[in-house]
Order: structure tokens, then C-alpha cells, then sequence
């Protein structure tokens, strides 16, 4: 964006009207003129506007350059009282300095630095909210626990036990605990009894040796003979006789 001023100056006498329209060859390369219009009878010094740069590349513009075309129109003459006088032209060129510094953002059409403010300001606004919004959200919830706390008493049961059901069970535990406290109380007094006498060992009964009859003799083994003396060796169990035999008996060995 920039302010241009005409280096020509118009002169209009009360029965000439001036008409400013845009330059074909700027509007052709994207330069755009935001003041045109009508140039009043009487009009002595130059003109101004400001030029767009719309194109996508930058575009310069050089003392000397055409950049309005003016039309003049004659009329019947005009009274005076009616006519517009010029400032100065140094007032005039001030005039123009002012409204460009003052009535124009320096980012007019400055797309990048519009979004990066504009991204600021929405930043900005929801650091500025989310906290409330955090504090709301949290109340819900807590509005909420409480609530269903209080009413779930009063709604249906889905799946959870009765209080009958609760009853019963709670006394089956009890039952099962006496019966645990009983069997611990027989536990205990059996081991309190004194442990019983141990039986006495069976006495082994003597052992008896069988002595043949004189004259007989085991299968497979030869006969004794009679003028042999026998006797018996006791075995070594409690008690037990010893039996001898001598060539004075008379009569069959005894058993």
C-alpha cells in the first residue's frame, strides 16, 4: 500500500468538472486505486490516492508513472459560493502523510501476520476459558456421583442381591463358623487325654527238638545205631527244658 500524489496540478474553472477512474495498465498488474471520483469546479492543485498491491508479487511504482486518467466535462457555470477552494499545496501533501500513517494498519492485507494475530487472540481466549471450563466440568461429575449415589437405593435391582438373600447367607456363615468352632473344641480335648498303655509282647512259646526212635531214620539219611548215647541241646529260649537221654533208659525216648 502506498499514497501517490500527482505531480501535475489541475486548475478547474466553474464550468469544468474533472472525473478520476483507474489506470487500465495498473488494474492489469493487480494495482488497485482506492480513491476516484469527481474532481469540483474550481479545483486548483493536484490529485491523490492509494494504490493496492493485490498481485502476488511485489510491484513497484517509479516518480513519473501514470497511475489515474481524468476526465473533464463542461457545464454551465457554477456560483461562486458553491465552489471548492484548494489548500496549499504543502497543506495538501500533510494531509495525505496524516491519513496514511494514521487511518491504515501496517498489516493491511498482511495475511501472515493477520492469522499469526488472529491465532494469538484465539490462543489467548481459550487459556483464558479453559480453566472455567476445567471448574465446570469437574462440578458436573461431582453433582453427578452424588446423585446416583442417593437414588440408587430407590432403583431396580440389576444383578445385585437382595437383602433377604444377604440375610441368609449371613447366617449360613455364622452356622458354618459354630460348626468350625466345635470341631477345633473336639480337636483340642482329644489331644488333652493321656496316650493309652502299649500291649504287652506275646511270650514266645519253648521250642521243642523231636528226637528220632532208635533204629528209624529220615528218609535219605543212615540209621543211628543203638550203642550211640543222644542228647539234646536246649535252644535259647526262656525256660526251656533241657531233655537227656542215657544208655540206663529203658523205654522209648520221651518227647
Amino acid at each position: 500500500m502506498v499514497q501517490v500524489v500527482s505531480s501535475e496540478e489541475l486548475k478547474l474553472s466553474d464550468r469544468l468538472t474533472g472525473h478520476v477512474t483507474y489506470k487500465t495498465t495498473m488494474t492489469k498488474n493487480g494495482i488497485w486505486a482506492l480513491t476516484v471520483g469527481i474532481v469540483d469546479p474550481g479545483w486548483e492543485g493536484p490529485i491523490a490516492t492509494t494504490l493496492l498491491n493485490f498481485s502476488r508479487i511485489d510491484q513497484s511504482v517509479a516518480e513519473g508513472d501514470a497511475f489515474l486518467r481524468v476526465s473533464f466535462f463542461e457545464h454551465e457555470a457554477v456560483s461562486p459560493d458553491k465552489l471548492r477552494k484548494a489548500p496549499s499545496l504543502e497543506n495538501y501533501l500533510k494531509d495525505i502523510q496524516k491519513i496514511a500513517a494514521s487511518r491504515f494498519p501496517t498489516t493491511f492485507l498482511n495475511t501472515t501476520e493477520i492469522t499469526e494475530a488472529a491465532g494469538k487472540a484465539v490462543l489467548s481466549e481459550i487459556r483464558s476459558n479453559a480453566l472455567a471450563w476445567v471448574v465446570g466440568i469437574a462440578l458436573l461429575f461431582t453433582v453427578a456421583q452424588i446423585t446416583i449415589q442417593l437414588v440408587a437405593p430407590w432403583l431396580p435391582s440389576a444383578g445385585r442381591p437382595t437383602s433377604s438373600e444377604v440375610e441368609a447367607l449371613r447366617d449360613r456363615v455364622t452356622s458354618l463358623q459354630e460348626k468350625l468352632l466345635k470341631l477345633e473344641a473336639g480337636a483340642s480335648s482329644l489331644a488333652a487325654q493321656p496316650a493309652a498303655a502299649p500291649l504287652p509282647a506275646p511270650t514266645p512259646s519253648p521250642a521243642v527238638t523231636v528226637v528220632p526212635a532208635p533204629g528209624s531214620s529220615p528218609a535219605g539219611t543212615p540209621p543211628l545205631t543203638p550203642a550211640s548215647p543222644i542228647s539234646a541241646t536246649p535252644l535259647p529260649a526262656p525256660a526251656a527244658p533241657a531233655i537227656k537221654h542215657s544208655e540206663s533208659d529203658k523205654g522209648p525216648p520221651t518227647r
